[in-house]
């Protein structure tokens, strides 16, 4: 080529050159392009193998009796060595088939078939191997006891919590998975007593000939430990200050991880801080271990927005509502809340909208003259329309809540003052109704709060098992700035039990009004979180009245009402990744106009099916009811037995 080039016009030579350059090019990238692809192909496929090779075809599992236990095939074969042969394509191996033999083996004994054997057996097909894992279990071991050793002589130390911690009875068959999810803990359980720094040795003894199997606790305590400095970072000195008057963990008292829990939890309480990371320093020599609390304060401004819809028989409710929370002002300590909530309600029987607002501004205070207790004031205006009235007003409040032992039993007080203008009262109520609800001038309302709640239940959101019980109690007197003098009580216990995977709930409530009856404190009986045999507040006194010829219902409270509520909570299975549950409940209650009416045998009762779909909002809650009894003339909802009921949340 370079000859050829030397003997032409030297223009010609030039182009004939630039040819032969650029063909040389495109010869490049054809090759490279090629082995790219031959590459590529190569990472595509298995490689061949090699004659006289065979592959994997694929892998059984054969019991030889039903076990007592659940094997799916994945459990075992996923973790074998030759199905990652069979999937990558590489040959079949007679020592990656020893070695699957005993891993088959050892996943039934670490399910207590101490006895069990395992053979393995090749069949040919074709140029591949199927492999058959044939299982004798043997007969499954129980587990007989649990031996604890080493602890120190420490008459505070619970063996029995420790026994505990291996969520195993002595009888049962036994499990290592379940004793391997226990060693984490183990490890750390002297701790909870004050030996930060033990150590434990954890075996299980398998005897063969029995069936047994026993668990041997080695405990090395080492020395009794007590809290050293504690020092708290990553926050004001003020707050570091408050937070430390929090902690349950001590300088000088007996160490213990419980403390360090529950110091952890008080600090989250305080909710200033996203995070709370705990170091105590274990390293040192001797019996003091100081403890680190290292906390990352939270965002100090915060936006809330939500909106909701509600049904029931005889309404449709649309709700929306807007929060902004700002932490740590007007001081350090305060918390600065503004809020709105406003909603529509639209009565079936009127076609009619009514809407209600509230707005209100508070300022909270912790640890307000002494530590956990919390201070608030609040201000606020609300519009309200109800079927008998619209009322239109600002309120003001004073209040105190403390824990009086940890979230176990809390108390409260409140004052609270607000003045009220009636405007657009119902045609259904007369002259004489009217001047009896106070609702024919403006009202002065202005009573004393004491709440005293014991919570036993294990979750608040789902409780399965614990009690719940609450009194309320309202004093309306001058003395509070108000015109009304009357005592309003309201007692209400909640139980809840499980039974297998049902959760049997129940529920209590009454309310009891004695001397003036300001229409806004009147009793409501009726709806999602009531007697769900009837609409919202369809279960109260009231008067039928024809508005514009239509026959509209005007219920104007009670002095006095009962609730009575069982529930069987049952799990049904999930949807999209959402746990569905169901309910069958039995709804009683009344709501009377005085006390003496209220008649406890004589009890309005409905009965129904419901469901629920776990969201990250709440469970949303469909309920149906069918009334059993008083739905004739003269009852509340004459001739109407079905309710039906959407709303967010449990009934209790």
């Amino acid at each position: 080529m370079t000859h050829a080039c030397t003997r032409t016009h030297p223009e010609s030579r030039a182009k004939l050159c630039a040819r032969g350059a650029a063909w040389r090019e495109r010869t490049l990238v054809i090759v490279v392009a090629g082995a790219i692809g031959a590459v590529a192909a190569c990472g595509a496929t298995q490689h061949p193998l090699p004659k006289g090779q065979q592959s994997v075809a694929s892998i059984e599992l054969q019991a030889a009796k039903d076990t007592k236990i659940t094997a799916k095939r994945a459990d075992i074969v996923d973790g074998l060595a030759l199905e990652r042969a069979r999937v990558n394509g590489d040959p079949f191996d007679q020592y990656l088939l020893a070695v699957d033999t005993e891993r088959v083996r050892g996943w039934y004994v670490r399910k207590g078939y101490f006895r069990a054997q395992v053979t393995a057996d090749v069949v040919p097909q074709g140029n591949a191997m199927k492999v058959v894992f044939k299982i004798d279990e043997g007969k499954r071991s129980h587990l007989t006891r649990v031996e604890i050793g080493g602890l120190p002589d420490d008459k505070t130390i619970d063996v029995q919590a420790i026994r505990d911690t291996i969520k195993l009875k002595d009888g049962d068959w036994f499990d290592y998975d379940v004793f391997d999810l226990a060693k984490g803990e183990l490890t750390n359980v002297l701790a909870r007593w004050g030996y930060p720094k033990a150590h434990v040795d954890m075996s299980v003894a398998a005897d063969q000939v029995r069936d047994e199997a026993i668990i041997r606790l080695t405990f090395r305590p080492g020395p009794l430990c007590t809290f050293g400095p504690i020092t708290i970072e990553g926050t004001s000195e003020v707050l570091a200050d408050h937070a430390d008057a929090r902690l349950s963990a001590k300088p000088g008292t007996r160490y213990s991880s419980i403390d360090l829990a529950n110091s952890r939890a008080a600090l989250y309480d305080m909710k200033r801080f996203s995070m709370v990371r705990i170091e105590p320093d274990l390293e040192g020599e001797g019996n003091l271990v100081p403890v680190k609390f290292i906390v990352t304060e939270s965002t100090r401004h915060e936006l809330r927005l939500g909106a909701g819809l509600g049904m029931s028989p005889v309404s449709y409710e649309v709700r929306a509502r807007a929060g902004y929370t700002i932490t740590g002002w007007p001081g350090p300590l305060e918390t600065t809340k503004l809020e709105v909530k406003p909603s529509l309600v639209r009565m079936r029987d009127t076609g009619q909208w009514e809407p209600r607002v509230e707005a209100l501004a508070a300022i909270e205070r912790m640890d307000l003259f002494r530590p956990f207790m919390t201070g608030t004031a609040e201000v606020g205006v609300a519009y309200t329309t109800v079927e008998a009235y619209t009322s239109t007003g600002p309120h003001v409040q004073l209040g105190l809540k403390t824990p009086l032992y940890g979230r176990y039993l809390q108390a409260a007080a409140m004052w609270h003052l607000e003045e009220l203008w009636f405007q657009h009262v119902s045609p259904g109520i007369s002259p004489t109704l009217e001047q009896q609800l106070h609702v024919d001038a403006p009202q002065r309302l202005g009573f004393y709060e004491q709440t005293l709640i014991a919570d036993l239940r294990d979750n608040q959101v789902e409780p399965r098992r614990g009690a719940y019980g609450e009194i309320r109690l309202h004093e309306g007197t001058i003395a509070a700035g108000g015109a009304f003098t009357y005592l309003k009580a309201i007692p209400e216990l909640r139980g809840y039990y499980p039974l297998g995977p049902v959760v049997f709930g129940t529920r209590a409530r009454v309310g009891l009004i004695w001397g003036d009856m300001p229409a806004t404190e009147r009793f409501f009986a009726g709806g999602s979180t009531s007697m769900r045999g009837f609409g919202e507040r369809r279960l109260s006194p009231y008067v039928d009245t024809l508005v514009n010829g239509t026959l509209t219902h005007v219920p104007y409270g009670g002095g006095a009402m009962v609730e009575l509520s069982e529930e069987a909570r049952f799990p049904i299975g999930s949807l999209f990744g959402l746990k569905i549950g169901g309910v069958a409940f039995l709804d009683g209650g009344d709501d009377t106009e005085t006390i003496g009416q209220l008649n406890i045998a004589r009890l309005h009762w409905a009965a129904g099916p419901g469901l629920r779909v776990n969201t990250l909002i709440g469970a949303i809650r469909l309920d149906v009811a069918y009334r059993l009894n008083r739905y004739g003339d003269g009852e509340p909802s004459p001739g109407s037995r079905l309710a039906f009921h959407v709303s967010i949340g449990e009934a209790f």
